[in-house]
């Protein structure tokens, strides 16, 4: 079982996306409805904002995904995940992904001093439904319109 490690997310590593996202569809549950293909840098990567960081997800040196926290707020001592992706297909249902949630938590609980991680999930993506909650993650009642009614999930670090 590798050891998943996260770096910054760099320009050049948008390639590596578009090579994954293959479809509207999986580009929708990656980024939300706003993002379309193929993707650009500067819409996954906010470079001016203070409130997010951008990370390839690295297994053994080679690169199986990207993730971001956002809205990193230190004063609530929050933050949310967001745009989740394993990039092989083959690398899902291995628990690569529950890996990688727990390496963001603790990446929030230990860099950011975030006390409560969040995130949204589409209703139907019960696969990713059901990896959040094996690494803690709860229901909140809260919707998002902005990503076509996605679920709030949260846990504390």
């Amino acid at each position: 079982m590798a050891t998943i490690t996260l770096r910054q997310f760099e320009r050049n590593d948008i390639d590596l996306v578009n090579q994954w996202v293959t479809s509207d569809e999986l580009a929708h549950m990656f980024a939300g409805p706003f993002v379309t293909r193929p993707i650009s840098y500067e819409a996954l990567v906010h470079d001016a904002a203070d409130d997010e960081v951008a990370f390839i997800v690295e297994a053994e040196g080679q690169a199986i995904g990207t993730a971001q926290l956002r809205g990193i707020d230190p004063e609530a001592r929050s933050c949310r995940i967001a745009c989740v992706l394993l990039f092989d297909p083959t690398e899902r249902g291995k628990g690569t992904g529950g890996r990688l949630i727990q390496t963001l938590v603790s990446y929030a609980r230990e860099r950011l001093a975030s006390a409560t991680v969040t995130l949204f999930v589409l209703k139907d993506n019960a696969q990713a439904i059901a990896c959040y909650e094996r690494c803690g993650f709860a229901f909140t009642g809260q919707t998002s319109p902005a990503i076509g009614g996605g679920l709030e999930m949260s846990r504390s670090t």
